[in-house]
């Protein structure tokens, strides 16, 4: 196994931010295309690597953001970034192209996947106004030497043509157990976000959230303001905040109890557990996350708790462990039971 490019026990994940208890990280991504190129897909080998070289001699200011290509890097590592949510998901089995990774692993500009360009950058916590300024800082870089796609009437031209306008996707991703139990959660959304907002489950199948996980985010759409966007997103997700940490004093008052013993059962999983799923490891973080929000338990921060929603995920463990071939579904699970334990077993 090739040695990671990035540290698969820290990351951007690993700090602090704002409403954290609730609003587990922030993101946005900008989609811009360069004038005088088709779009990718429909573009030959020599116009690739034209985009390439235009893009890299635009981020020569940008010393930070190292060059790397996917199809240079293992499998593992690849799918390690997926999980952080830093490369798109076709990247991960066989991905190849072109990226530039921020030194501190929060910002990425991905080059030639749907569009030309893609600026990704998230935090921790309810922190939609740092990532979006990070964000526009480095396309100021990059349109200094770039011209953008744009028409006055259409705003940015993108390759899907829902995004076609601010190009821009401004999501949070919530914790929201609460308001799931109570089968609340979307007219709460409804009620916070109106059709500014859309709800999906994350990172669930079948609308099915995993570790009641829910990513908040606009609606793309032609003519929608970017100022005016980020106010509607911002405002949605502090009134969900608002309303998850209501229901989750009704919980203690009302169900205390079986809040107690949700959160006990987790925490005999962690301390004695053998092996721990996928799926499952997202559901006991889910009432541990909920323990340590509400007091029931204090073993671990919510930062600790947060950082293992992403390193707890399959490729982290396997480059933590060393292991090169995830189909031994079993080894996998065990180190992970082994890392949970590590964390979070140390408490009451």
């Amino acid at each position: 196994m090739s040695i990671s490019p990035v540290d698969p026990e820290h990351g951007w994940f690993s700090s602090s931010g704002a409403l954290q208890d609730v609003v587990v990280s922030s993101r946005q991504r900008l989609s811009r295309n360069i004038t005088g190129f088709r779009f990718p897909g429909a573009m030959d080998a020599g116009e690739e690597r034209a985009v390439e070289e235009a893009v890299r001699v635009a981020l020569e200011p940008r010393p930070e953001m190292s060059p790397m290509r996917a199809e240079e890097l293992g499998e593992y590592e690849r799918r390690l970034l997926v999980e952080r949510n830093l490369l798109p998901p076709r990247f991960g089995a066989h991905g190849a192209g072109l990226f530039f990774l921020c030194a501190d692993e929060a910002a990425v500009v991905t080059v030639n996947d749907r569009d030309h360009l893609r600026i990704t950058a998230l935090q921790v916590g309810f922190e939609l106004e740092s990532v979006s300024e990070r964000c526009a800082s480095l396309e100021q870089t990059l349109d200094g030497d770039l011209r953008f796609a744009a028409t006055l009437d259409w705003g940015y031209l993108t390759a899907k043509i829902d995004e076609v306008g601010a190009g821009m996707r401004l999501s949070a991703l919530l914790h929201l157990p609460a308001l799931e139990t109570a089968g609340e959660l979307h007219r709460r959304v409804r009620e916070a976000g109106g059709d500014a907002v859309r709800v999906q489950a994350f990172p669930g199948a079948d609308g099915e959230s995993l570790g009641a996980l829910y990513l908040i985010a606009n609606r793309a759409g032609i003519g929608h303001d970017e100022l005016q966007t980020r106010e509607k997103v911002e405002d949605c997700v502090a009134a969900l905040v608002h309303y998850e940490r209501s229901e989750r004093e009704r919980l203690l008052h009302e169900r205390e109890a079986e809040l107690h013993e949700g959160v006990a059962q987790a925490l005999e999983l962690v301390q004695h557990g053998r092996r721990v799923g996928d799926a499952e490891m997202f559901q006991l973080l889910s009432w541990i996350r909920l323990g340590i929000a509400t007091g029931i338990y204090d073993g671990a921060g919510i930062e600790d708790a947060t950082s293992l929603l992403f390193s707890g995920q399959r490729a982290h463990v396997m480059l933590r462990a060393g292991l090169d071939d995830d189909g031994d579904i079993e080894l996998v699970n065990e180190r992970r039971a082994q890392l949970l334990r590590e964390v979070l077993g140390r408490g009451r």
